[in-house]
């Protein structure tokens, strides 16, 4: 009997009596690879999910190499291959599909990046032939992939009529960019977050062909579109956010009625395009290096274009020079 597809598939581990079932299911496996060499390097686990429902591999390497175990090649899952070891990438897992739950009795994965292999049901005991391949769209002579695998139920030359299905890591969250878009005047931060734990966030401006792993907020100082994806380990890659942000740019600052008001603070103001952000900066002498002038805090827009700063300071400073910059 083939394993059936089922839009009802539970997506993970059965919670009735599981301790049991997988207690039952571990000690067949150990049977059954009992004249298997056991790995002895780095193992990792991997959930796939695909049309039959969820498969967890476990590969165990054992094979002898400058770069052993699985990991992120690229944003991708896989592992270095080489002509020179021994021994290879022995499988075993779980497949949960329709309601009923396989043992999956894997082999070794060589440098053909596929393997046969045995499911077993646990409730029954029914043997179904399988075969599992990695890396079979986009073969690479050095890298073995692994994020994504084709399972075969009954395949060639030990039957006739083969079904394949494909099984890919779960995809990533979308990112999120705060602001998403928008106008803004003379430059912008932009914050990127995924709600995909341990997954990172990578961007590129404009259409361009490269892209930078996201580290904090970026500052955008000209009109940009903003593409931003994630990947992960544990993750197809995400669908791809974009927001467009145009800016519009500051005109010369040119301050305009200072005065000096009785309480001994300074005043000052100047016209520029509504909407923007203002720091005023201040020091003793104008030739002071930019590290030694002291933010003294933002300007108000008491009317659309037109702003004011009031520095209090300015009562204890017989001599005082100021800046005034944009975000």
């Amino acid at each position: 009997m083939k394993v059936q597809s089922d839009n009802s598939i539970q997506h993970g581990r059965p919670a009735a009596s599981a301790t049991a079932l997988f207690a039952l299911a571990a000690a067949a496996l150990l049977t059954l690879n009992a004249d298997l060499a056991r790995a002895n390097g780095p193992t990792k686990t991997v959930d796939y999910t695909g049309p039959l429902g969820l498969i967890e591999l476990t590969f165990e390497d054992d094979r002898t190499v400058a770069y052993p175990g699985i990991g992120s090649i690229g944003g991708r899952l896989g592992y270095y291959e080489a002509s020179y070891y021994t021994g290879g990438i022995i499988l075993s897992g779980w497949l949960n599909s329709g309601g009923s739950l396989y043992a999956i009795n894997g082999g070794e994965v060589y440098s053909a990046d596929w393997t046969y292999c045995t499911l077993i049901n646990i409730y029954t005991g029914e043997r179904i032939d399988a075969r599992l391949d990695f890396n079979y769209a986009d073969y690479n002579p050095q890298v073995g992939y692994v994020d994504y695998c084709k399972l075969t139920i009954n395949p060639r030359p030990l039957h006739d009529n083969p079904s394949e299905y494909i099984f890919q890591l779960p995809r990533a969250a979308t990112p999120t960019l705060s602001p998403n878009g928008g106008t803004f005047a003379g430059s912008v931060q932009v914050k990127l977050q995924c709600a995909s734990a341990g997954a990172s966030i990578y961007y590129a401006t404009n259409g361009a062909t490269t892209a930078s792993l996201y580290t904090g907020p970026i500052t955008l100082n000209a009109s940009t579109t903003l593409n931003a994806m994630a990947v992960g380990d544990s993750y197809t890659g995400s669908a791809v956010a974009c927001a467009t942000f145009t800016i519009t740019p500051i005109n010369p600052i040119q301050l305009s009625n200072p005065v000096k008001l009785p309480d001994g603070s300074f005043e000052f103001g100047f016209t520029n395009v509504p909407g923007a952000t203002f720091t005023v900066l201040a020091a003793s002498s104008p030739t002071l290096p930019s590290s030694n002038w002291t933010p003294l805090g933002n300007t108000m827009e008491v009317s659309p274009g037109s702003y004011r700063f009031v520095d209090t300071q300015a009562r204890t400073n017989s001599a005082r020079f100021y800046r005034v910059r944009s975000f």
